[in-house]
């Protein structure tokens, strides 16, 4: 008897055995926390983001469809499904109500970011659509594709307001800020649009055609004065919105820009390369002037970053490293070090600084120290993407293995997380 006992608890025992090791191999596990991942999407994540009130995440994938997620719990609110080609972009409205999606299907969608109803189908571009941008009263919805144009649309219409033409290659990047918007192409031009009064066909307000190769991204100013535009041709220009006359650069980097971050008064900016180094400009009259070269890296300086009052700077490297800088003396004042493979990306909120690497993980460090706060480990293969919700409260972290997680910022512990079988996370 106790034989026949002993025996089926060994095969109790080794059945358990086998479902927790099958767990363990199909349900990531948090070593703070006895949580288990969500799944997601079947394919490529490309794009995430914190809704305004930082209750919810929205991703999009190359699956055709967009999820919304409880930022509270990891729970799948909505999946917004609609569109017949991979979602390469999703941007909340300023106002939380709506959620606009661009596609390789050649359409951008508009969708209620409580339900994933789809409320409006866009179509008019004949190419992939590329980029979207928020006006700041929710009312309008710029597209960017590679067709060489943009649109303007209204959430109250499923036809294109406007039209932006006059770009002669794929218009990859788009920004917009009060009575603007920026696009930036593979023609090498950065275009602005005045669209105080938006007309059927727009011509832009001015064409900036000092970039010699394609144009990366294109970001305003705090204050909507200026306009930063970085290209693969290794500069870094400068634009005032109301003229579009360029603000030239004393020098320019010896590698590719990789990053360009505004202060918050909008009189500086950072830019980093893969020349290994950061560099730091102040802007005085028709003068970008440079006033720091950062120095110290030994190898691709990947993201930049202010602190909140913008007295410190933060660099992430292929050199595996972090470093803090002082925004005054322009001196190194600390190291991030524990990641063990290259750290792609550096976000700030407050006192913390979370980092994003290669090596599966992302940390939080506590900014005035450089020490490590908690490493964000349930990652299977961590891409390197973080980024700070709005109110500081949580943070995003994002996978090749096309996971999405939530941390909260104050204790580094695990909130939710999201997971599709495969693929790879570009952005957060």
């Amino acid at each position: 008897m106790n034989r026949v006992v002993s025996k089926s608890l060994i095969c109790l025992s080794l059945s358990i055995l086998f479902s927790v090791s099958l767990l363990a191999i199909t349900t990531p596990y948090d070593y703070r926390q006895n949580n288990f991942v969500l799944p997601g999407h079947t394919d490529y994540v490309v794009s995430v983001t914190a809704s305004p009130d930082n209750t919810k995440v929205a991703t999009a994938s190359t699956d055709k469809t967009v999820k919304i997620w409880s930022a509270t719990n990891g729970a799948c609110i909505a999946t917004c499904k609609g569109h017949t080609g991979g979602v390469v972009d999703v941007k909340w409205s300023p106002d939380g109500t709506y959620l606009a999606t661009a596609s390789r299907d050649k359409t951008a969608r508009l969708w209620n970011a409580s339900t994933g109803a789809l409320m409006r189908t866009w179509s008019g571009h004949t190419n992939a659509v590329n980029a979207v941008a928020w006006n700041s009263a929710s009312t309008y919805v710029a597209s960017v594709s590679s067709d060489n144009s943009g649109k303007i649309w209204s959430i109250s219409s499923d036809t294109a307001a406007s039209t932006l033409s006059g770009h002669s290659n794929a218009v990859t990047c788009v920004d917009w800020s009060g009575n603007y918007i920026a696009t930036g192409s593979n023609d090498k031009t950065v275009k602005l649009w005045n669209v105080e009064v938006i007309s059927e066909t727009e011509t832009a307000a001015s064409s900036l055609t000092d970039h010699t190769n394609f144009i990366s991204v294109v970001k305003f100013s705090p204050s909507g004065t200026y306009l930063a535009s970085g290209s693969s041709d290794r500069n870094v220009r400068i634009w005032t919105v109301s003229t579009g006359a360029s603000y030239s650069l004393a020098s320019s980097h010896a590698g590719r820009i990789n990053s360009i971050e505004w202060s918050s008064d909008s009189a500086k900016f950072l830019s980093g390369s893969s020349d290994k180094t950061a560099k730091l400009w102040t802007l005085a009259l028709t003068t970008a002037t440079l006033s720091a070269t950062l120095s110290g890296h030994k190898a691709s300086v990947n993201d930049v970053a202010w602190s909140s009052d913008d007295s410190l700077i933060y660099t992430v490297s292929s050199d595996n490293t972090g470093r803090k800088w002082s925004a005054s003396t322009y001196k190194c004042t600390g190291k991030l070090v524990g990641h063990t493979s290259s750290v792609n990306s550096v976000a700030v909120c407050g006192t913390k600084v979370v980092t994003g690497s290669n090596d599966n993980s992302g940390r939080l460090w506590k900014g005035s120290t450089g020490s490590c706060l908690y490493v964000l480990a349930a990652h299977a293969g961590f891409k390197g993407a973080a980024q700070f919700s709005p109110d500081g409260s949580y943070i995003l972290t994002c996978t090749d293995g096309t996971r999405v997680t939530v941390w909260n910022s104050s204790t580094g512990v695990y909130s939710s997380s999201s997971q599709s079988s495969s693929g790879y996370i570009e952005t957060v």
